[in-house]
């Protein structure tokens, strides 16, 4: 659902609605704040941001079906499996001009 390019002007209206209900959610804002910078267990997420983990299972599958976070993962020695995710995002920034028209833009997390 994201396009490619950093700083996108997003123009289609469900993909800025997408966009507009992430900023005004604020547990999908502070899950997306925690993993811009590095990639996060679920636990940790939880931890870090006082979530329930059910809520954040939740919240990180619906921005992993929207295409707002990305899952990585591995094998420990052990043989356990674990995943990170890490948002997509590095942040959205919303414009409305005179004539009441909104803009949404978005620069993509490298």
């Amino acid at each position: 659902m994201i396009p490619n390019l950093e700083n996108e002007k997003i123009t289609e209206i469900k993909t800025q609605n997408l966009f507009l209900n992430c900023m005004a959610d604020s547990t999908l804002r502070d899950i997306l704040f925690c993993t811009i910078d590095e990639p996060k267990p679920i636990l940790q997420i939880s931890n870090e941001n006082g979530i329930p983990l059910r809520t954040v299972y939740r919240k990180v599958q619906y921005m992993l079906d929207n295409r707002l976070m990305k899952i990585s993962g591995a094998i420990t020695d052990t043989g356990k499996k674990f995943f990170l995710y890490k948002s997509r995002i590095r942040s959205i920034s919303v414009k409305v001009d005179s004539s009441n028209n909104l803009y949404v833009y978005v620069n993509r997390n490298r």
